[in-house]
Formats: C-alpha cells, structure tokens, sequence
C-alpha cells in the first residue's frame, strides 16, 4: 500500500502528518512501536528542514510517500530545496539526524538533478 500527502505549512500540520503516518501503518497492519519511531522520524526530519525555510519558501512544501510492505516500511520525504541537515558526526550539528538513525533501520539520501533532495527512511516491520 502506497500513500502520498503533501505538507505545504510545515509546522502546522506536523501532527496531523504523523497522525496520518500511523493511521496508513494501522490499516496496514504494523506494529504500533514501528509506526510511532517511524513517526517521530518523520517529526525530526520535518522540523530539521522547516525552520531553514522563510514563510513564503516553496521549501515548505514538503512531500511524503508511505509505502506499507509486508516486510518493512518505507517513508520518503522530498525537499524541494535540498536543505536537510547534516548527518550524525558532521561539524555542523547531526544530533537529529542521530535520532532519525536511531529509530529507523535505514537512512538514504539522494538529490535529483535539481534542488531537491530525497530522504528515504526504512522500517523492517
């Protein structure tokens, strides 16, 4: 089961976007532990691109995909301007992206040709 949601305020609709992410994870049978590191992933990573991001930036839209598989599940999180933070041990600060890799069993990320970059974050259920 794939599911998208777009957050185009950023802040304001944190919960409600993880509320939805443990929503989709319930119908798709998941443990609640899973759904709910899962979700608090999504949290970090979310709060980590939204303040870099003035009010009117397109870098508030943020897009999400769910995909519930029978083995794992997999949340990918598109910024359109490419402004993740640092990853854990970089100079610049990592202390969420730590938590992120903590919660999860898996972090990719990857840039289009573009701007944006990609956040793929990976359950095993």
């Amino acid at each position: 089961m794939v599911q998208h949601r777009v957050l185009a305020e950023g802040y304001d609709e944190l919960d409600s976007a993880r509320r939805w992410l443990e929503e989709c994870c319930a119908i798709g049978q998941v443990d609640p532990g899973v759904s709910r590191d899962l979700g608090l992933a999504l949290v970090e990573v979310v709060t980590n691109i939204v303040p870099r991001s003035p009010v009117n930036d397109p870098a508030r839209k943020v897009e999400l995909q769910l995909d519930v598989g029978a083995s794992e599940v997999v949340l990918t999180v598109v910024s359109p301007t490419g402004r993740f933070r640092p990853d854990p041990g970089d100079e610049d600060g990592g202390l969420g992206m730590l938590l992120v890799h903590v919660l999860v069993d898996e972090v990719r990320r990857t840039s289009d040709s573009g701007e944006s970059s990609v956040l793929t974050l990976v359950k095993r259920r």
